[in-house]
C-alpha cells in the first residue's frame, strides 16, 4: 500500500482537495460535528435523520455504546471492544467530524487491499488536520505528542459506534380471535454499519485499551457508493476545513464545508446566484450552529454580537482564500442603519441574504458577472417582495414562500395547514417549482395576504 504520509503530503500541497463532497456525506459530518443525536421515549439509542435525496430514502443514524464494528465475531474482540467503550466518551464534536471526513478522503484516494480495506493511523489523522509535530523522522514522517495521538485514537473509536438504520417494518400482527384486540406487533429493523474493522493494533494504557494505533478499515455498504468519486459531481473542499481548530474556529470549519457543497466543478454553471440566507432553517447561522434562541444562549439579547461573529468568520474565510469574497445582498452591500436599531433589529438582520463568491481556484468554472452581483445587491425587502406578488407584478415563487416561512420560523407543515393545502403539494412546489393549480395558487395568495401586515421588514 502507498505510504500514507506521502499521500497526505500530496493532498496538503494543494489548497483544495478534489472531492465528491455529496449532500449525504455532508449530513453525516454535520450530525457528528454538532452531535445532533437525540434520545426519545420510543427509542433508547440517540438518533438523527439522514436523507439520501438521490434515492429518496431517509435513514436513522444512531450511536450505540456496545455496538462492535468488527467483522469477525470473536469473543475476545467483543470483550475488548466493550472495555474500550467504557473508557470512551460518546460526546461527538467537530473533532470527530474531521475524523469522518479524513477517513472518507483517505479511503477514496488510498490504494486498497483485495477486500477493500485501507490502513489508517492516528498520525494520519493528525497530519491531515495540520497538527504541529514535535519532529520529523528519518522517513519524513511527522512525529506527534503522545496526548495528541491518544486524542486521535479516541475520536477514531467514536466513529465505530455509529450505524444506519433502514427503518422498522411490521412483519406480523397477532390479533386475539375472540376480542379482535391486537395482542402483539412484530417488527424488523435492518442496520448497516458505517464502518467495519479488519486487522488492527490495539494501544493500551495500564492494561486498558485506549484505541487503535493502526487499523484496517472499510466503509459499510451504504457508504461505499457515496464515498466513490463521481466525475459528474466533483467538489473542491478546502484543506483548511480540516486544519481549522475545532474549538476556536469551528464556525470557519462548518461554513467552509457548507460552501463546498454549492461549488460543483463537474460541469460549468453560467449563473451561480451565490446568495445564502442568514436566518432560518437553512441560514448561515444555523449552519454555523450559532445558538441565538435558547434561554442559555450567550447570544440571546446580543444581536450586534451575532452580526460580529458572522462577519468575523466570513472575513477570515476570505483572507484564507476559502471563499472569493462576500457582501450583503442589499443596496451597495451595506446594512440599513435605520433598521439596525430597536426591537426589530434582529428580525431585519436575519432576513438579509449574503452574497458569497467562489474562491479563485474555481474562477475557471464560474463566470459571475458584476451585473449579476449588482442585481443580487438589489435584493428586495421581504414586505416589498410579497406586495409585488400580491399586486401581480411578480410571479409567486418557491423563494417567496420560503422567505415568508423562514421569517415567521414556520415549518412546511405549518404553512400547508395555514394555507389549507396538502403538505405534499407544498413540498413539490418548494422543491421542484411545480406549476400551481389555480385553486392552490389562490390559497397561497390568500395566505400571503394574511401574513403581509405581520411582516416588519
Amino acid at each position: 500500500m502507498t505510504k500514507n504520509h506521502l499521500l497526505i503530503e500530496d493532498i496538503l500541497d494543494k489548497k483544495f482537495i478534489k472531492d465528491n463532497y455529496q449532500n449525504f456525506n455532508y449530513q453525516i459530518y454535520d450530525a457528528i460535528a454538532k452531535d445532533k443525536f437525540v434520545e426519545s421515549d420510543t427509542y433508547i439509542y440517540p438518533q438523527t435523520l439522514i436523507e439520501d435525496q438521490e434515492k429518496g430514502k431517509v435513514h436513522l443514524l444512531e450511536k450505540r455504546k456496545l455496538s462492535s464494528p468488527f467483522i469477525e465475531k470473536e469473543k475476545d474482540n467483543e470483550v475488548e471492544w466493550n472495555i474500550l467503550m467504557t473508557n470512551t466518551l460518546l460526546h461527538l464534536d467537530d473533532w470527530t467530524g474531521d475524523v469522518y471526513d479524513i477517513v472518507r478522503l483517505l479511503w477514496t484516494k488510498q490504494e486498497k487491499n483485495n477486500a477493500g480495506f485501507i490502513q489508517i493511523t492516528p498520525e494520519d489523522i493528525l497530519h491531515l488536520r495540520g497538527t504541529k509535530p514535535i519532529r520529523i523522522d528519518e522517513e519524513g514522517k511527522p512525529v506527534f505528542r503522545k496526548r495528541d495521538i491518544t486524542k486521535a485514537m479516541v475520536e477514531l473509536t467514536k466513529l465505530f459506534t455509529l450505524s444506519l438504520s433502514l427503518g422498522k417494518e411490521i412483519s406480523d400482527v397477532e390479533i386475539d380471535d375472540k376480542t379482535g384486540v391486537v395482542v402483539n406487533i412484530y417488527e424488523s429493523e435492518q442496520f448497516k454499519k458505517l464502518f467495519y474493522v479488519g486487522d488492527y493494533t490495539m494501544y493500551y494504557q495500564n492494561e486498558k485499551p485506549i484505541g487503535f494505533s493502526q487499523v484496517s478499515i472499510t466503509p459499510g455498504e451504504l457508504l461505499i457508493n457515496n464515498f466513490k468519486e463521481n466525475s459528474e459531481s466533483i467538489k473542491l473542499l478546502s484543506t483548511l476545513a480540516l486544519k481549522y481548530n475545532p474549538r476556536h474556529h469551528k464556525y470557519h470549519k462548518r461554513l467552509a464545508r457548507y460552501f463546498a457543497l454549492f461549488w460543483d466543478i463537474g460541469q460549468k454553471i453560467k449563473s451561480l446566484a451565490p446568495t445564502f440566507p442568514i436566518g432560518g432553517e437553512k441560514g448561515l447561522l444555523k449552519v454555523m450552529g450559532l445558538d441565538i434562541e435558547s434561554e442559555n444562549s450567550y447570544y440571546k439579547g446580543r444581536p450586534s454580537e451575532i452580526q460580529e461573529q458572522l462577519e468575523k468568520t466570513l472575513v477570515q474565510l476570505h483572507a484564507d482564500e476559502v471563499i472569493g469574497g462576500w457582501k450583503y445582498a442589499t443596496k451597495n452591500g451595506e446594512l440599513d442603519s435605520e433598521k439596525m436599531v430597536g426591537k426589530n433589529w434582529l428580525s431585519y438582520f436575519l432576513n438579509i441574504r449574503v452574497i458569497v463568491l467562489p474562491p479563485s481556484a474555481l474562477e475557471q468554472y464560474y463566470q459571475i458577472a458584476e451585473e449579476e452581483i449588482s442585481e443580487l445587491q438589489n435584493y428586495l425587502p421581504l414586505k416589498e417582495e410579497v406586495r409585488l406578488v400580491l399586486d401581480n407584478e411578480r410571479p409567486i415563487t418557491p423563494e417567496t414562500i420560503i422567505r415568508v416561512r423562514d421569517y415567521f420560523r414556520l415549518k412546511n407543515y405549518n404553512v400547508s395547514q395555514q394555507a389549507n393545502i396538502t403538505p405534499s403539494t407544498l413540498t413539490r412546489f418548494l422543491n421542484e417549482n411545480r406549476v400551481l393549480r389555480k385553486a392552490t395558487k389562490e390559497k397561497l395568495i390568500t395566505w400571503l395576504t394574511e401574513m403581509l401586515p405581520k411582516i416588519q421588514i
